[in-house]
Formats: C-alpha cells, structure tokens, sequence
C-alpha cells in the first residue's frame, strides 16, 4: 500500500464494461501543493484524462466509471467518488480482458523504486499484431496521449496537480513524473505474474 503523504492524492480511475468483465483501474499519485479538495481534483483528472485523449486507447466497451481520490494522509486524508460514464471511442472490437497497454511512469531518479507503470484496458483487437506487438500508428497516437495527459495534469486550470511515484513508506518525498513511456508490447495478465 503506498503511503499518501499531506499535500498528495492517490487517484484511481475505474473502470467497466463487456471488454472488462472484472474491472480494472489505473491508479497513480500527483501532488497536490494547493490542498484543492478531493472534488475539484477528481475534476481536474478527469478533465486531463478525457482531454488529453486517453479515452481514444479503449474501445467502447471499456467504460470509465468513476475516479476515486484519496488525499493524503492516509489515516485521516479525505476522499471522494465519482460516478461518471465515459465510454472510450477507439474503433474496432476489443482485444480479450487480459490485454493492456502498459504505460511506465519516468522520473529523474534512478532506482525502481523511482519508476512506476499504468496498465490502460480494453485495446481494440485490430491495434494488436501477431505475437503481442501494438501496431504503430496506434502506439504513436498512444505516445501523444499520455504525453497530453501527463501535461494537461500539470498545467490543469483549476489546480496544478503533477503525477508523482507514491512510496510503499512515508521517508521520502513522492518524486515527480517527467515522462509516461508507452510500451510496445501488450502487458497481459500472465505476462505480469511471471515477473
């Protein structure tokens, strides 16, 4: 469990759909030097999400349901749901629910602790090549998507909410993403528990 210290939020979006039968979420820190509340940040995100152009990665069957924002700290931090309905608009049928485009989370630390990843759900199956590759106009538009939404969040209207690397202990402070790296291979379930 990572540690959410004052002045930081935990945002985890959900997500839904026939694509997802079991759900899935992306999750990931950003600061908060601000103290905006959890409502005003869970705007914040999801205006950075839809327009940054995250929601053209997952088909329609893939549904961003609600955004979770947890403020730190974690014992006593406030925190709010939202409930939306935001279906993703890529063309095509999904890919089978295991698949995810993984997106890795760079800061200007080394170490792995300094470094984290996002799994994005619901890839249309046609963006998938034989062997697990992601076709190249899609991983370019992919590429241009994180890197708007990972500016959108810093340069947000309401609040300027930077992603950052949460830690699993409150010693050091949450390191800020400069960069989110798609990959381009697939990340699937059993891909992820080999590791």
């Amino acid at each position: 469990m990572s540690v959410i210290p004052h002045l930081y939020a935990q945002a985890t979006l959900k997500f839904t759909g026939a694509a997802v039968p079991l759900g899935a979420a992306v999750v990931f820190g950003i600061s908060n030097q601000g103290d905006a509340d959890p409502s005003a940040l869970a705007n914040d995100v999801e205006d950075a999400w839809q327009s940054g152009g995250m929601k053209d990665l997952y088909t329609p069957d893939t549904v961003l349901s609600s955004i979770l924002i947890k403020k730190g700290p974690n014992d006593t931090g406030p925190f709010v749901e939202r409930t939306m309905n935001h279906p993703g608009t890529a063309s095509g049928e999904p890919g089978y629910a295991g698949a995810s485009l993984l997106i890795r989370k760079n800061t200007g630390l080394g170490g792995r602790k300094n470094t984290g990843r996002m799994f994005v759900p619901g890839i249309a199956e046609d963006n998938i090549e034989l062997g697990g590759g992601i076709e190249s106009t899609y991983l370019d538009g992919a590429q241009d998507a994180a890197d708007a939404f990972l500016l959108r969040l810093v340069e947000s209207e309401e609040n300027q909410i930077p992603m950052v690397i949460l830690h699993s202990s409150g010693s050091a402070q949450p390191p800020e993403v400069l960069t989110l790296a798609v990959e381009s291979t697939i990340a699937t379930q059993r891909r992820r528990q080999r590791r």
